[in-house]
């Protein structure tokens, strides 16, 4: 015998659905008065450089993501961030009491100022984290490491690029 009930709840589902389609923005669509796109934005950002080796991969990453890797002639927005880097070592072979498995745990702080006034338009933090096999060879080792740092540099800066675009269409 068929039932109203999971009509009507179907129903008042579609209904709120609906209404609430109108509440959201895409990320890549047009924003703002003079209808600009968010990857026209996104390519006015410059970013500060960073002086270790996950800071170049992070950066490189991230100016790619905003703008396929080119420096913008006159830039709108600073990015400023700054990395921390940690090592831990979460299994310990008994026999050697040598570490067989590492993992490079890191958290970015950026901050995106606008350049004409220096207002802070916005701030956030990106953590991330990749595991690598640590061999006998110190080389070998040292490039799973370096290895590791640059998934988690990519990661990263995926995640900063869609924090960046959020922040700029919020701010218009």
């Amino acid at each position: 015998m068929w039932s109203s009930k999971p009509f009507s709840k179907l129903f008042v589902a579609g209904l709120m659905a609906l209404a609430l389609a109108g509440c959201f923005r895409p990320l890549n669509g047009e924003f703002g008065k003079d209808k600009t796109t968010i990857a026209s934005e996104l390519a006015l950002v410059d970013v500060e450089p960073m002086q270790d080796s996950l800071g170049h991969f992070l950066v490189q990453n991230v100016l790619f993501e905003l703008n396929g890797g080119t420096l913008p002639a006159k830039p709108r927005y600073k990015l400023t961030m700054k990395a921390t880097n940690s090592l831990t070592t979460p299994v310990i072979d008994s026999s050697s009491g040598r570490a067989d498995v590492g993992s490079v745990l890191t958290s970015v702080t950026f901050i995106l100022t606008r350049n004409d006034t220096g207002a802070e338009i916005g701030r956030g933090v990106v953590n991330s984290s990749a595991t690598f096999d640590r061999m006998s060879q110190r080389f070998s080792a040292a490039r799973a490491r370096r290895d590791a740092e640059t998934r988690v540099a990519q990661a990263m800066a995926e995640d900063i690029r869609t924090r960046v675009a959020t922040l700029l269409l919020n701010q218009k």
